[in-house]
């Protein structure tokens, strides 16, 4: 089965550490988002975009580290060392290493084991660290990440810079709001009234992304703190099917609506 579309506006999703080397938590290349969906009455859990190219990859780099509602996993039998900056407050909804789900305090007490010592190094002030089961987006116009702030951004966009931003192929690339780089992409941002739903814009992608036609397209939808929707979208095959699928989807939006377009 192909990886979905992402929707994030933010229900929450799994964010796997992966062992390598820079092993700070704001590198948003230590993370592989794990989206849950039904199909055919099962539970699938699947990497997204894992292996997709930069200057293709619709995700923002601010949500490719734990969001406040995002439940964070350090898998059983691996070994790793993390360094988590915690000058300022972090909120998550769970924590699980190994096999051991931590609370806020259980966390605390385990940094202080031997063990604990060795596999994270803490900068600031532990008791920064939030962690709350009871975090559940309520708001029927979906919830922000929580990274768009200027200090995660620039922890974040510190790492891509080390990597260096890709090369693009297009003449006229973006950045869209949590990118650190440019890239091949079309855009729609939408704002909206307090008695918008999030379902509307949700049902409107989707319905255009599973035509066949846009088979090659990678999406992106999540709400900015701005009271803004922001729908990136790229093409893989760069048909120029990006542009098409934004402007189609305009035609469903009258007022209210910006749109920013390459």
């Amino acid at each position: 089965m192909s990886s979905p579309n992402v929707d994030n506006y933010c229900n929450g999703k799994d964010n796997r550490y992966i062992v390598k080397q820079d092993n700070n938590w704001f590198n948003p290349y230590k993370w592989e988002q794990l989206i849950e969906w039904v199909s055919s009455s099962e539970v699938i859990s699947e990497d997204i975009f894992i292996d997709l190219p930069e200057e293709h990859n619709p995700i923002p780099h601010m949500e490719r580290i734990p969001c406040v509602y995002d439940r964070v996993l350090f898998e059983s039998y691996t070994s790793f060392k993390v360094i988590v900056d915690l000058k300022d407050n972090m909120t998550i909804k769970s924590l699980r290493i190994w096999d051991q789900y931590y609370s806020t305090q259980d966390f605390k007490d385990f940094t202080d084991s031997d063990i604990g010592k060795l596999l994270f190094t803490i900068n600031g002030n532990i008791e920064n660290l939030i962690i709350d089961n009871n975090m559940i987006c309520k708001d029927k116009t979906g919830c922000v990440c929580g990274n768009e702030e200027p200090t995660i951004m620039q922890k974040v966009c510190n790492y891509v810079q080390k990597y260096g931003c890709p090369s693009l192929e297009c003449s006229d690339p973006i950045k869209p709001v949590g990118h650190c780089c440019p890239i091949c992409a079309s855009m729609l941002t939408i704002s909206y009234k307090n008695d918008f739903s999030i379902d509307l814009i949700t049902g409107i992608t989707t319905a255009y992304l599973n035509h066949k036609e846009y088979s090659t397209i990678k999406s992106y939808l999540h709400k900015l703190k701005s009271r803004k929707f922001q729908f990136i979208v790229t093409d893989l095959a760069n048909k120029g099917l990006a542009d098409k699928l934004v402007n189609s989807i305009k035609q469903y939006f009258n007022d209210g609506i910006e749109l920013c377009y390459y």
